[in-house]
């Protein structure tokens, strides 16, 4: 019987396999459809999809292969062998660090890399969610010696290099302690190594690179620590890791508590307690989640704004709802792309090792990781939509593929045909992995996959758009961008109607004004600039209470634009709430050094508050600054002067004239003041 069974499976996991490559060869000829997990090889030429075609041989070679062996021959670490592993994964390491480097991404269309690379460039974290990631990559920036955009992205490749490095690494010895072969060991290191997260590690300019790094090094460790392997200890700096590169870490956090009480006088405790005590704590925790989501959901715009909607309402975009078709096929599109032989391998998994095996604690530790992280994929919305936003739910492949193959390799499973069964599943990995690398390498083949994606979710990518519009235009094709303006034209017909009422406003047609941004909000409701145009038509009626509704949307939809907080400053100002008003306006002029306006406000405020340290702060940063309009000079010494702060008023003149400004400053402001002498910069 239990022959039957075992060929039963075996039989399985050939037709999942495939199945698997059929699926995909048929998926290449509708690269237009939302089939971009499974359709890679429609961006190529008719040859590449011989490849899918060639890998249907794979089978039947891994298996003349395992008919030629025994198992673990001669391949155990025991004595002289021991240097056999260390050879093998150095050179796994190795063809990783090559393939790392040379197929490094050239575009980065994909993700939000052009904007990470002005982000890095200004200096200003616009996403403090990510404070870890930025503080290493303005490090690495600085070490290269900062200033320019290549010195920017080679610091964001290098990075994206290292991560990659580091959990192959990372993962190589984790797999010498996991098992006793070589063959197992490198099967397994391969096998993680291969996940389509691994896309991030070719040089990809973005945040998450260090991100994925983290939940691998948490992952892997929490599986030697589940063993009685290393310290429970260790979870807590990995967790503490993790969480500085993205607040997206606390889904590891159920995980980090199993180990950290399992096995302690707590734990134990914990574990003598009857089933009603036990289920009242489990409710009680979950209602108190329930009450805190309900909370921020309804009183956080921006927090609503991050949940994929349970029902169609005005924000929704393109009717893309927690359980539409869009939705629920993306979800599938993701794992398949993280790791394409998910069911293959989970049926192998499942059907020789049992339900039982949940009650090991190393499976038990990696389930608690795996369901927050996939559960948080599925609710937060992909504001870019979800081709785009794949890298920042890549970490959540990670577990997956980590324990799946630790499930087909572990030796207490008895799995006879484990080299098989993931040498078929590593040979999907690169079958899926491999196609997404190349079209980062060759700019038409990204910018095809891009079009693609954009044409999905046509609202979701309009800042792309013109992202690549700006990149076209630097390379000089120019007759390509003309082409591009209009059918962005045709698309986003919401900023032709917005344009519109800018103008009627500045008429004082602010009925008529409101009436186009409101069109323009129904039409692109994922879009800040109506609903923040709508907030001015009230703010123009002095309908502060609406107008601060609408520019909450505004920010919430669009967080850190400075105008925006410009424009909340004035509503929390005009209803007399003074700490709001400095908080944004603060806020504005950290993430815009040079947005004068909420310099303005803020010397306006201070000098109504009589906060002289305040005043004469804010006054000398004019400079450290470039581009500063003549008149902010002028009346900026001129404020400092008023205050008796002349060291500083002859800096800002020595500053003005550095930068062009004309002598006559210095001359208007000896005239008004007979006291003060400009002393001019020593040699």
């Amino acid at each position: 019987m239990k022959h039957r069974r075992q060929s039963f499976v075996s039989e399985a996991v050939w037709m999942v396999y495939g199945a698997t490559l059929s699926l995909m060869w048929l998926a290449s000829f509708f690269t237009s459809e939302r089939l971009w997990g499974f359709n890679w090889y429609g961006y190529f030429g008719w040859g590449t999809r011989l490849v899918l075609l060639g890998a249907a041989a794979v089978p039947l070679i891994l298996m003349q292969w395992q008919g030629r062996r025994s198992d673990d021959s001669g391949l155990n670490e025991r004595g002289t062998k021991r240097w056999i592993s260390v050879v093998a994964l150095a050179v796994l390491v190795g063809v990783l660090a090559v393939a790392f480097y040379l197929l490094r991404t050239r575009t980065h269309f994909l993700g939000d890399g052009y904007q990470v690379l002005t982000s890095l460039q200004s200096g200003v974290n616009h996403k403090p969610w990510e404070a870890g990631t930025f503080l290493i990559q303005s490090w690495v920036y600085a070490l290269l010696g900062g200033g320019s955009e290549a010195q920017a992205e080679l610091a964001l490749q290098l990075i994206s290099i290292g991560a990659g490095l580091l959990l192959a690494l990372v993962t190589c010895f984790v797999s010498v302690h996991l098992f006793r072969s070589t063959e197992r060991r490198l099967l397994y290191s391969a096998g993680v190594m291969t996940g389509g997260y691994a896309l991030l590690f070719f040089g990809y300019l973005e945040a998450y690179p260090l991100f994925v790094l983290a939940v691998g090094s948490f992952c892997q460790a929490g599986l030697l620590i589940a063993l009685g392997k290393v310290s429970r200890w260790f979870v807590i700096p990995l967790l503490a890791l993790a969480v500085s590169f993205h607040i997206f870490g606390v889904a590891l956090v159920p995980g980090a508590i199993y180990l950290l009480f399992r096995n302690s006088a707590v734990g134990a405790r914990i574990a003598g307690w009857r089933f009603g005590a036990k289920a009242f704590i489990i409710v009680s925790l979950t209602a108190a989640s329930g009450a805190v989501f309900v909370h921020y959901y309804t009183t956080s715009y921006f927090f609503r704004f991050t949940i994929v909607p349970l029902l169609s309402d005005r924000y929704t975009v393109e009717g893309y709802t927690l359980f539409s078709g869009k939705h629920l096929l993306d979800y599938a599109n993701h794992f398949f792309q993280l790791f394409p032989a998910l069911l293959m391998s989970a049926i192998t998994v499942i059907t020789r090792i049992g339900p039982g095996a949940l009650r090991r604690p190393e499976y038990l530790f990696t389930l608690l990781v795996l369901l927050p992280s996939a559960g948080m994929v599925f609710i937060f919305n992909p504001g870019l939509g979800m081709p785009r936003d794949w890298d920042l739910f890549a970490f959540a492949g990670v577990p997956l593929v980590a324990i799946l193959y630790y499930a087909m390799l572990d030796a207490r499973n008895a799995i006879k045909d484990h080299a098989v069964i993931s040498g078929l599943a590593i040979t999907l990995g690169l079958l899926v992995l491999t196609p997404r690398v190349l079209t980062q390498v060759v700019p038409n083949l990204s910018i095809a996959v891009f079009d693609s994606y954009s044409n999905l979710d046509v609202l979701r990518n309009g800042t792309g758009r013109y992202i690549l519009s700006q990149y076209l235009e630097k390379n000089g094709r120019l007759v390509e961008i003309a082409a591009r303006e209009r059918e962005n034209s045709r698309l986003f017909p919401h900023e032709i109607v917005g344009r519109e009422g800018e103008e009627s406003l500045r008429d004082g047609k602010v009925d008529l004004a409101e009436a186009k941004f409101r069109q323009a909000a129904v039409y692109a409701p994922n879009y800040a600039s109506p609903w923040a145009n709508i907030g001015a038509c009230f703010m123009k009626q002095e309908q502060w209470d609406s107008a601060l509704v609408y520019f909450r949307i505004a920010d919430a939809l669009n967080p850190f634009n400075s105008n925006t907080y410009n424009s909340l400053y004035c509503v929390y100002l005009n209803l007399r709430d003074l700490g709001r008003a400095e908080e944004y306006c603060v806020d504005a002029v950290r993430i815009q050094p040079t947005n004068f306006v909420a310099r303005g406000n803020l010397i306006e405020l201070y000098r109504k508050q009589n906060r002289h340290e305040d005043l004469v702060r804010m006054l000398r940063g004019l400079v450290d600054l470039d581009s500063v309009p003549f008149r902010y000079f002028f009346e900026s010494a001129d404020e400092l002067l008023k205050l008796g702060e002349t060291d500083a008023a002859t800096r800002i003149c020595r500053r003005a004239l550095e930068t062009g400004v004309d002598s006559s400053l210095i001359t208007r402001l000896e005239a008004d003041y007979p006291g003060y002498r400009f002393t001019p910069a020593g040699p």
